[in-house]
C-alpha cells in the first residue's frame, strides 16, 4: 500500500486551476454541516471569487456567515424553502444591485462587478420533478457541445452532488 501512495500517484490537475475568473456551484445540501468540509478544499477559494450555493437550509436556525471561514469574503443569504446563498472575494467581486423577488420562485438575483464587468447573476433553485421553464437542459447542452474549456465539474467527497465550475 506504502509503494501505491508513493509511487503511483495519479497525475492530474484540478481544472480550476487551467480557469481564470471562475464561479462554482454547488448543491450544499445544508450550510451549517457542510460549509466547513466545502473550504478544506483550498483550490476553491484560491482561483474562485464567487461561490452560488442551493439547498442552505438556513431560514429557520442560525448559521455562520462565510467570513467566520474565510477573511476577506462576504456573503448574501436568501431565505428561502430550500435557501440560497452567493459568497463572493470582497476585493474582487463587488454587489451592485440585490433585487427584491416574489416567493414562487426560489431565485436570488443580483448585479455584480467583477474584472471591470458588469454581470447579471441569477442563482435559481429547481426542485426536484419540477416544470423545466427554467430550463435545467443548459448543462447538457453546455456539455454536448464540448466546451468543457470554460465549464468542469468535480465529485463532492461528502455529498452525493457534484461541484460545477465555470469560466466567467
Amino acid at each position: 500500500m506504502n509503494r501505491m501512495r508513493n509511487e503511483s500517484t495519479f497525475p492530474w490537475e484540478h481544472p480550476l486551476m487551467k480557469m481564470t475568473g471562475s464561479m462554482c456551484l454547488f448543491n450544499i445540501r445544508s450550510w451549517n454541516m457542510h460549509i466547513e468540509h466545502f473550504f478544506t478544499d483550498k483550490v476553491y477559494t484560491r482561483f474562485c471569487n464567487l461561490f452560488c450555493f442551493t439547498e442552505t437550509h438556513v431560514k429557520d436556525g442560525p448559521f455562520s456567515n462565510i467570513e467566520m471561514y474565510m477573511e476577506g469574503w462576504a456573503d448574501i443569504h436568501k431565505k428561502t424553502n430550500h435557501g440560497l446563498a452567493i459568497c463572493y472575494n470582497a476585493s474582487k467581486v463587488r454587489i451592485i444591485q440585490e433585487f427584491e423577488t416574489r416567493n414562487t420562485l426560489e431565485i436570488l438575483p443580483v448585479v455584480i462587478e467583477i474584472e471591470n464587468e458588469h454581470v447579471l447573476l441569477v442563482l435559481v433553485y429547481r426542485t426536484p420533478g419540477a416544470s423545466r421553464c427554467i430550463h435545467g437542459g443548459i448543462l447538457d447542452l453546455v456539455f454536448d457541445n464540448k466546451i468543457s474549456e470554460l465549464v468542469h465539474w468535480i465529485p463532492s467527497p461528502y455529498s452525493d452532488h457534484f461541484v460545477l465550475i465555470f469560466q466567467i
